[in-house]
């Protein structure tokens, strides 16, 4: 079978029968926050069961067990989402008929066959944390833990399929930016050359942000003034850039829901279009004015006449300003329940311990202007899933609500991942300027349509797909690829 018959016979499994994970999400939640109170307490499994009120949960799915373990040896926090990683991977694992579960530790243990499928299919075996198979199928999934790919590989019918695992409401990628002496952000040439795919998709969001603020006015808040079509266009891209096939994740009544890129890009309509069906929100996506990244300062100079005027002084190098100044505060190093550093008017910071920190003195904090950093600016898109697994099931996977136009979906040849890639990438080469009423343009989703009115003043386009007639922004939904001149 082909790829996309192969996501197709997936879905039709995930979707039939048992839909909840082997654990709740409470029991999840349970099992992290139980952990990250006793760790430090415990250097081996035993000794941890021995003692947990969660012990028959984490028994119950053995990569959880495994992960735990590993941790317990090097007294390490858990990953973020981890457990509810392998709680998904067990469960698709189960649907798809995998029963046996080995732990690969990033390959070192994985077995002369397991490393030949790994080979075969350019997977990364110094990765893969857990491969679930069967003596029954030639199927296999294979779950990593590296933050830069996906989650997980099924291999279904020979075909690999790239999964997700997100929590109801999440981010959906967090990029760091840079800014000009204006304040403006952009996105770095390294970052252009290294994310061609995602350049498109949320440059738009650094437009709404340097049209409405700056990075000094808006220092130490989030921005979160987009239009949805934005917010969604910025959400298609992190599906690409990290060739999701389907993201897994759970609705608010804790039953697993799948959903491919085609169901999200149903939401490239008007924010004020209420008759569509939704699968997904964007909100929440913002831009941080101050981000999770310290790195050099961009402007020194600027630092300084920011940093005088916040009551602060500066001699040659050296730096002092009063501990009772509003504009600085002593904060906790990221990712750990002490005080680490030293914050300045939100952006920058010092540390406190090392041989390079701000140390106190007669009621002054005292650095060097060489160890201050500032925070990079973020972009994060945000994605919550919101249309329950029945609803999924009643108006996409049965057809029901006709508006849906799911024919057209299902019979779209441009709609696996790289056909799409090549849609961002040629995004640059769509000329609409010719387009008018009456034009005939091209949708990867509604397919073919017929241009009805151009609201300039409103930018606005109406389109008639069939018997439906849909709006679009204007001219967004060409300069980012979603529609193309027919003759494109």
């Amino acid at each position: 079978m082909n790829k996309e018959l192969a996501i197709s016979k997936v879905l039709d499994i995930l979707y039939s029968g048992l839909s909840r994970p082997l654990l709740s999400q409470n029991q999840v939640k349970a099992i992290n926050e139980e952990y990250k109170k006793k760790y430090k307490s415990f250097d081996n499994i035993s000794s941890y069961l021995s003692l947990s009120a969660n012990k028959n949960e984490i028994l119950s799915i053995p990569s959880i067990k495994a992960e735990i373990e590993s941790k317990l040896i090097i007294n390490k926090a858990l990953q973020p989402g981890v457990i509810s990683e392998c709680n998904l991977s067990d469960y698709i694992a189960r649907k798809v008929g995998l029963d046996k579960c080995s732990v690969l530790r990033n390959g070192l243990d994985a077995n002369e066959s397991v490393k030949t499928i790994m080979i075969k299919n350019n997977l990364k075996i110094n990765k893969c944390r857990y491969v679930y198979y069967s003596s029954h199928n030639g199927n296999y999934l294979f779950q990593y833990g590296d933050p830069q790919s996906c989650d997980a590989v099924l291999i279904f019918g020979n075909n690999l399929i790239n999964l997700e695992y997100k929590e109801r409401a999440a981010k959906a990628g967090e990029y760091d930016l840079r800014y000009n002496r204006n304040g403006e952000l952009f996105l770095t040439e390294k970052f252009k050359t290294n994310n061609p795919e995602l350049i498109g998709t949320l440059q738009p969001m650094l437009d709404s942000f340097n049209a409405k603020t700056n990075i000094f006015d808006n220092r130490g808040k989030n921005f979160k003034e987009f239009s949805n079509y934005t917010k969604i266009s910025a959400i298609c891209g992190y599906f690409i850039s990290k060739k999701i096939d389907i993201l897994v994740s759970l609705d608010n009544l804790g039953n697993v829901v799948a959903i491919v890129p085609e169901w999200i890009d149903l939401n490239y309509e008007l924010d004020t279009d209420k008759n569509a069906f939704t699968v997904i929100s964007a909100e929440g996506s913002e831009i941080r004015a101050t981000g999770k990244n310290p790195a050099k300062i961009s402007f020194p100079d600027l630092f300084k006449n920011d940093f005088i005027q916040c009551g602060g002084v500066i001699n040659n190098c050296n730096c002092s300003i009063s501990a009772n100044n509003n504009y600085v505060k002593v904060v906790k190093s990221r990712g750990k329940d002490e005080d680490g550093l030293l914050k300045i008017h939100s952006m920058y910071e010092v540390p406190l311990k090392g041989d390079r920190k701000a140390v106190l003195e007669n009621d002054k904090w005292i650095f060097n202007l060489n160890d201050v950093r500032e925070k990079n600016p973020t972009v994060s898109p945000h994605i919550t899933v919101i249309a329950q697994r029945q609803d999924i099931i009643d108006k996409l996977l049965r057809r029901q609500n006709k508006s849906v136009q799911l024919d057209i979906i299902q019979e779209e040849k441009h709609n696996n991942i790289e056909d799409r890639q090549n849609k961002y990438e040629s995004a640059i080469k769509n000329d609409w300027s010719t387009v008018s009423s009456g034009s005939t343009v091209k949708h990867p989703i509604f397919g073919v349509g017929t241009v009805t009115a151009i609201d300039k003043n409103n930018k606005k386009i109406a389109i008639r797909f069939n018997a439906i007639e849909r709006y679009f922004h204007y001219p967004e939904a060409f300069e980012q690829g979603y529609l193309k001149a027919k003759n494109q």
